[in-house]
This record gives structure tokens, C-alpha cells and sequence, in this order.
């Protein structure tokens, strides 16, 4: 059961490169940037439990079992959560960042709080009673938006159902629980008011869009199983997902490590830490973990170590000292990526940092570069300006030339290459065959040219601008007229609405009234059946107990639990022992069966069996009624005692009635008159 230590060799990196692009072909989820140290361990236990001991042999297991590949991604997700896990760190919660957040918040505002890898939903669940607990007792009430996620679907399902085990008592207070919690069949289910504070999503952390606008993130025992670089990538995110006063909550193992820029403690013990600075980095920088599947099926032989350093400097050398001024820039005019000597053509302006390209060219670029951008983004088209003067650094006039290349990247946000191409001597702008003539052009353009051609750069932009507002009206209107008629459709809709809404509340009214006559009939029939003293057993067609009478437990051992079982499974005290066999042949010969039988207290009951009859006139099972005759039985004994006397007197013995009717004779009254019973009874003397 010890797992074993598997050596970083070049062979098994292999394999484990192998097993991880068949991880991500099967889920989707890229395990490259976690920590490589848990990746063997967890591949090393699955590989003991197969008693496999070669990494090739598990690899080949992995491509013949698909299910293999899912337990082993649920094992390296490490779902492991509870609630009030470190209860320190959530009292510093509920003591320190959860009033302040609510003292920041208007009634009107919505508090946004997000817990990534919420596993079963425990975490964000003791989040929303924290929430709970400190608004009951400042007497306010806000809107909550709890985001809980998690790349598990299995666990996120289960979180949406909001059932526990009875083991959570043991983390949790009993007022708590007796507050929060109902126990049913075992299990406790958190009530409705604190269920409905979070909402549950399945979102990958590392390459799924984060939400925005957080007041509170907790990411507890996550970031311990990813390597340097991506938690600093994701504390990057976390800064640009919070608000200015936004806080963060940690597991105890877990830092901020290289974030200190951007985060300052406010409980260290806690782990909880509060947003600092403005924003000074771009989401942008945020990649997505992915990669080609094709990778799992090829693995092609990696090049010389020598043969790519002499590539990369090779290509260092010509792109620094042979290759123009590039920029890779978005269809926002945001500068993505930078290449060549760029500073003679931009600079970094006064003030909060930017990234636009207008804010960080120079002055005099500014027109034409305004110009020709906002023509190659519109039409997505490659343009390329000619001879445009600008101030060199060193103070002379040069001139350049302008190509921007849009790369087609796929997406709406496209990506354009600008390339600025250095003149030794000023030409003249071409024509649209690409011919044109030379002019001297001076090295002091004078004030007046360059105010035309700002002039001009500012009437074409201000030209397309117009064309662009034009065309937006029209979208606009259409847009318009599609709304007016999606608002009468729902008006429609909603007179509908409000036309079934008034049909459904009468039906449930009467719906309730039947449900009334329903109860009343049952609690007439219950106390009827209660009053006749008779025990009366109804079974259905697999001699099933349906109902019973309380009489009927003077001769079955029967309780409230035993509807639904086979009569057969409950010991009559009777000596009759053909009851099950007379109970199965009712049905089939539909014919009444009536008897004496004697309990085995020794008290004698008239057994009746009867098929039941539905209101269609269907068998649909059996009727058993018990009815207790011992006083008629022992009457029926002692008037045949009182007989047996009469007949032993040796005179003649007549009995009238108050009109002089026989009533009875005995046998000496027979023999003396030689007559017999029939002829005497009822005959008047």
C-alpha cells in the first residue's frame, strides 16, 4: 500500500508527458503547470493499486481503459474540503473582513464573493453562514452573489444538492447545525435561505474567464498543488478580479509568495490578505492551458540541445540587428508585444502607466498613425503609408514608412503587426499602381505643412468616424424596431401568462376542495371501521397489506409499519392454517369463503374472505374480516345444555307460549303421545 518513488528519468518524463496529454484529450484539463512531485505520487498509486510496475505499461493500460483515465484525473484534482476548515482563519473572517466588506456595501450593492475548487461545496457554504450570522446581528441585509466552482462536475453536483453526512457535527456547532441544517434518513441538508446565497458552476481556474467586480475571494489548498509560475499568474488574476478593497483568503499552506506587490496582509496566522495598488497589468497576460491532442498519438524526436541555441541566436542576431521596428497590437490599439529599437517612435507618457498606442506614440505620428490604424482595423486589410516625417530623438527630421498587417488571428479581438521601415532619404508617397515621383522634401518642413497634415489625418479620421456613427444608427433603429417587437411578444406572452396563472389557481382550488371531501371521507371511513370493533384486513393482488382496522390486531401481531408487507410474513394466532392458501384462491374463483375458526387464546371468530371490488367492478385483492362470536357461541352451548336436561325428565314436558303455542316438548312428551317434533312445535295446545 506505500506508493512508490518514481525516478525522474528521461524515460518516465517521457511517459509522463505521454499520460498527461492522454489526461487532456480524454477531460479537457491540462495538468502541465501542477506540481510535478504530486503528478508522479498520484500516477505512482494508481500504478500500485494495477499492481503495474513499468510507467510504459500503465501508459498502455490508460489507452485500453478510458474509466482508468477518469479515476486517475479525480485523483489528481484532490477534492479535499470540509466545513470551517481552520476555525481560527474563519473567526478572523467573521471578526475582521466580513463587517468591513458590509460597511463599504449600500443596501442597493450586491456583495460578490468567489470560491475556486469549492469541491462539495462546504467552504462556500460556511462563507454564506458567516455572511448570515454578521448581518443578523448589525440588523442589515444585502444581496449576496456566492460564486463557487470547481473543474469537478461530479463534486459540483453534489454540492447542488446541499446533502451531508451525519460526520459534519463534528465540525460544525450544534446551534449551527440546528439552525442551517435539516437531518433526514441520516444526512444533513442545508436549509433553502443559505442554499440560495450560492450559486455552483463548473470553471476551470486556469484557463476559464474569472468573474469580476469580488469583494472576497477564498482559494483555500489550491494554489499548494501548482507550480511558481502559475500561482504567480493566478494572484496576477486575483488582483484583477477584485475590487480596490477586495480581500483574499488563503489555506494555511499556502503565501502570496512573489505577489507581496500586490496584496498586504491583514491576518498572517489567517491567511487572509487585501488587494493594494491599481491595476498595472493586463489580463491579456493570462494564458490558456492548452494544447494539441495530436501530441498523445506523435512524439517526435526533440532536437539537439546545440542546434536550437544556435537557431535562437541566430535568429536573436538578424531580428536585433537586421529586421525593422514591429508592434503586435489589438483591434483596442493596445500594445501586446514589442520588437526592435521601438523608442525612437514611442515613449512612455506622464502619469498612470498605459498600453494605448495613440498615448505612447509621439506627437507628430500621432495624426497619420491615427489615421491609417483606424482604416486597417475597419477594413481588416493590409496599408501601408509612405514617407511620413517624424523628429528623430536627435533632433533632425527623418521619414518612415507605416505597414499595418492584420494576422487573422481567430476571435474577435484581432491581432495587427505594425512594421515601421526607416528611410535613409524621404520619398515621395506613391499612387495606387505604386508609382510616383520624386520631390524634395526639406529637412524643416515648416509649421504650416505639418498643421495640414494633421489637419488632414484629423478630416479622414473624423470622416470615418462619421460613417461609423451612421452606421451605428442604423443598427440602432433595427435594433429598435427587433426590441419594440420582442416587447410586444412578451406582452403577449404575459397576458397568456396571466390568463394560465387564472386558470391554474382555480384548478387548485378546486383541487383543495376535493383534497377536503377526500380528507373528511377518510376520516369517516377511519372512524367506521374503528367503531364496528370487526377486524377487517385489506390486501391487494400479492396478498400485500394495504389497510387494517384496529381490531384486526387481536389476531395479527401488526403495526403501522407493516403496510406494504406479504400477510404471509405475519403470524396469525389462530389454529386455522389454510388462511394464505383460501387468501390466493378468492381472487381466482371469486367466491366468498365463510368459516369458524378459534384464536389460539381460545376465543372463536366467523371468518369471512371476499374478493375486493373496485368502482369499475375490478378484483383488485382480498378482504378479510374477523368477527368475534364467543358470547353467541357460548349461549348456543348452554341453551343445548338446557335441552339435554329437558330431555332427561321422565314425565311429559310441554313449554307454551302466551298464546297457548307449543314452544317445545321433550322426547317422554313424544313417546306417551305418539307424536313427533314437527307435529307438535308452533301447534296450539
Amino acid at each position: 500500500g506505500r506508493e512508490r518513488k518514481l525516478p525522474p528519468s528521461k524515460y518516465y518524463q517521457n511517459f509522463l508527458q505521454k499520460i498527461r496529454m492522454l489526461v487532456l484529450a480524454s477531460t479537457k484539463h491540462d495538468f502541465r503547470h501542477y506540481k510535478q512531485t504530486t503528478i508522479r505520487r498520484r500516477i505512482g498509486r494508481r500504478m500500485a493499486v494495477h499492481k503495474i510496475e513499468d510507467i510504459a505499461a500503465y501508459f498502455r493500460y490508460l489507452q485500453q481503459n478510458p474509466a482508468e483515465i477518469q479515476t486517475l484525473f479525480k485523483d489528481l484534482i484532490i477534492c479535499v474540503t470540509s466545513f470551517f476548515r481552520d476555525l481560527e482563519a474563519f473567526k478572523a473572517l467573521e471578526t475582521w473582513v466580513i463587517p468591513d466588506i458590509l460597511a463599504r456595501k449600500s443596501p442597493d450593492q450586491p456583495v460578490r464573493v468567489w470560491v475556486p475548487g469549492c469541491g462539495t461545496g462546504e467552504e462556500a457554504l460556511s462563507i454564506a453562514i458567516l455572511f448570515q450570522e454578521v448581518m443578523e446581528r448589525t440588523g442589515e441585509h444585502h444581496n449576496f452573489q456566492i460564486f463557487a466552482t470547481d473543474i469537478d462536475t461530479e463534486a459540483i453536483d453534489r454540492a447542488r444538492v446541499g446533502e451531508y453526512p451525519e460526520s459534519i457535527a463534528a465540525d460544525i456547532t450544534p446551534e449551527r447545525l440546528r439552525k442551517y441544517f435539516v437531518k433526514k434518513d441520516g444526512l444533513y441538508r442545508i436549509k433553502q435561505e443559505i442554499r440560495e446565497m450560492v450559486v455552483y458552476a463548473v470553471q476551470n481556474l486556469i484557463s476559464d474567464p474569472p468573474f469580476s467586480r469580488l469583494d472576497l475571494i477564498s482559494c483555500r489548498n489550491v494554489l499548494i498543488y501548482l507550480d511558481t509560475n502559475l500561482q504567480k499568474q493566478i494572484m496576477t488574476l486575483f488582483h484583477f478580479t477584485l475590487t480596490p478593497s477586495g480581500y483574499l483568503f488563503l489555506g494555511s499552506s499556502e503565501t502570496i509568495g512573489g505577489a507581496a506587490d500586490l496584496f498586504a496582509p491583514v491576518d498572517t496566522k489567517g491567511k487572509i490578505f487585501q488587494r493594494k495598488g491599481p491595476v498595472h497589468h493586463r489580463l491579456a497576460e493570462y494564458p490558456a492551458m492548452t494544447l494539441p491532442t495530436a501530441a498523445v498519438k506523435v512524439h517526435e524526436k526533440e532536437p539537439a540541445p546545440r542546434e536550437v541555441n544556435v537557431r535562437n541566436l541566430m535568429e536573436k542576431i538578424v531580428l536585433e540587428e537586421y529586421a525593422p521596428p514591429i508592434i503586435l497590437i489589438n483591434s483596442r490599439y493596445e500594445v501586446l508585444y514589442l520588437q526592435g529599437d521601438i523608442g525612437k517612435f514611442l515613449g512612455m507618457p506622464k502619469g498612470e502607466p498605459s498600453y494605448n498606442l495613440f498615448n505612447l506614440a509621439h506627437q507628430d505620428l500621432r495624426p497619420k498613425l491615427l489615421s491609417v490604424l483606424h482604416q486597417a482595423v475597419s477594413e481588416k486589410k493590409m496599408l501601408k503609408a509612405e514617407s511620413i516625417p517624424f523628429r528623430h530623438p536627435e533632433g533632425r527630421i527623418k521619414h518612415l514608412n507605416l505597414i499595418v498587417w492584420p494576422l487573422g488571428t481567430p476571435g474577435p479581438d484581432n491581432i495587427f503587426l505594425m512594421v515601421f521601415e526607416e528611410l535613409s532619404s524621404p520619398q515621395s508617397p506613391k499612387t495606387k499602381s505604386g508609382k510616383g515621383k520624386a520631390q524634395v522634401v526639406p529637412d524643416k518642413p515648416s509649421r504650416v505643412a505639418i498643421l495640414e497634415q494633421e489637419l488632414q489625418a484629423t478630416k479622414e479620421y473624423l470622416q470615418t468616424t462619421v460613417e461609423e456613427l451612421e452606421a451605428s444608427n442604423e443598427e440602432l433603429k433595427s435594433t429598435n424596431e427587433e426590441l419594440q417587437s420582442t416587447n410586444e411578444e412578451l406582452e403577449t406572452a404575459k397576458e397568456e401568462l396571466q390568463s394560465t396563472n387564472e386558470e391554474l389557481v382555480t384548478v387548485n382550488s378546486e383541487l383543495n376542495n376535493k383534497i377536503n371531501e377526500l380528507t373528511e371521507v377518510n376520516n369517516n371511513i377511519n372512524n367506521l371501521l374503528a367503531s364496528t370493533e370487526i377486524g377487517t384486513i385489506f390486501l391487494d393482488q400479492d396478498l400485500h397489506i394495504k389497510r387494517f382496522t384496529p381490531a384486526a390486531t387481536k389476531l395479527f401481531n401488526l403495526i403501522p409499519g407493516d403496510v406494504g408487507r406479504s400477510i404471509k410474513d405475519i403470524a396469525p394466532k389462530t389454529e386455522y392454517d389454510r388462511l394464505w392458501q383460501d387468501s390466493e384462491d378468492v381472487p381466482q374463483t371469486l367466491q366468498v369463503k365463510d368459516m369458524e375458526v378459534k384464536s389460539s387464546s381460545g376465543e372463536n371468530y366467523a371468518l369471512r374472505l371476499l374478493p375486493y371490488r373496485t368502482r369499475e367492478n375490478v378484483i383488485d385483492g382480498v378482504v378479510l374480516t374477523f368477527i368475534d362470536i364467543s358470547v353467541q357461541h357460548l349461549v348456543s352451548m348452554a341453551k343445548d345444555f338446557a335441552e339435554s336436561i329437558v330431555d332427561t325428565v321422565r314425565d311429559p314436558l310441554l313449554s307454551l307460549d302466551g298464546n297457548m303455542k307449543v314452544i317445545s316438548a321433550n322426547q317422554t312428551f313424544y313417546r306417551t303421545f305418539h307424536t313427533s317434533q314437527p307435529k307438535t312445535e308452533n301447534q296450539h295446545i
